[in-house]
């Protein structure tokens, strides 16, 4: 009997003091992720509490701050788990994760259900003073679905145009820009073999303009060509050309963003 005693002590003392260290580990991993997030880094603070979460300790501020970072870099189908399971978990603390689900629907492209989300929304936070922007935002959200539904045929043939070529990659590609109908300008965060440093916000690299020329029904990538004097080793592009494309304006955003314009001269950017 009492060498049972001894034994189930042993045991017990054990796993207390794993589960104590268990605990110090998850506390370590969040206070990282938190850092990390508190300074926009969403991408390196995702690693942290993937691996505070792999340990087993519910918590439904972690699930919110990581749906926070998957949404912020545009990964939204992440999102959408993380921001249902604080829904359910923790929507006392958190009300916003029922907003933030419902846009994560819409974004998604499941249209009815995110209308059914948003009306939950606006139902249960309408009289919520501190909710008022959300629910009025909620409001154009759901309108927007209505009008998606309703023109869906229209926005089926816009859809994936330049999938096939070098135009659209497996990173965030955005801000179109077109000189004419033969030549596109996108911003990217494609990682090229020219671009070492990484945007830890998105685990991307700094973002560049990239320029296209249409040869028949293909686009040719002549970035390095034509338009490399317009990259540095910051955030460049989201630009516009004016009305005679000979000048284009565009960002380059460092500690701060300016605005920056190269000029045609010579049948070059200069």
């Amino acid at each position: 009997m009492v060498q049972r005693l001894l034994i189930t002590a042993v045991y017990i003392l054990f796993y207390s003091s794993i589960y104590g260290q268990d605990s110090l580990y998850y506390e370590k991993l969040v206070a990282k992720g938190n850092r990390y997030y508190d300074d926009e880094q969403y991408h390196l603070a995702i690693q942290f509490y993937r691996d505070a979460l792999s340990l087993d300790h519910p918590d439904p501020a972690v699930d919110y701050k990581l749906a926070r970072c998957y949404q912020n870099t545009f990964k939204y189908a992440e999102a959408e788990g993380y921001y249902l399971k604080v829904f359910y978990t923790g929507q006392n603390l958190f009300p916003l994760s029922l907003y933030y689900y419902a846009l994560m629907l819409k974004l998604n492209g499941n249209i009815p259900e995110a209308m059914e989300r948003f009306d939950q929304f606006i139902y249960l936070h309408d009289k919520n003073a501190s909710m008022k922007g959300f629910v009025e935002q909620a409001i154009i959200e759901r309108a927007g679905c209505e009008f998606s539904l309703r023109d869906k045929k229209v926005f089926a043939r816009w859809e994936a145009v330049l999938a096939e070529g070098p135009v659209n990659s497996p990173y965030n590609d955005f801000a179109p820009a077109f000189r004419d109908p033969q030549t596109l300008i996108v911003t990217s965060g494609r990682v090229a073999s020219n671009r070492t440093l990484i945007d830890e916000r998105y685990g991307e690299s700094f973002t560049d303009n990239y320029y296209f020329e249409r040869k028949g029904s293909t686009w040719e990538d002549k970035t390095r060509q034509r338009f490399a004097i317009t990259n540095s080793r910051f955030n460049d592009g989201s630009g516009s050309f004016t009305k005679k494309g000979d000048q284009y304006f565009f960002s380059v955003c460092d500690a701060q963003c300016k605005v920056y314009e190269t000029r045609m001269a010579n049948g070059k950017w200069t």
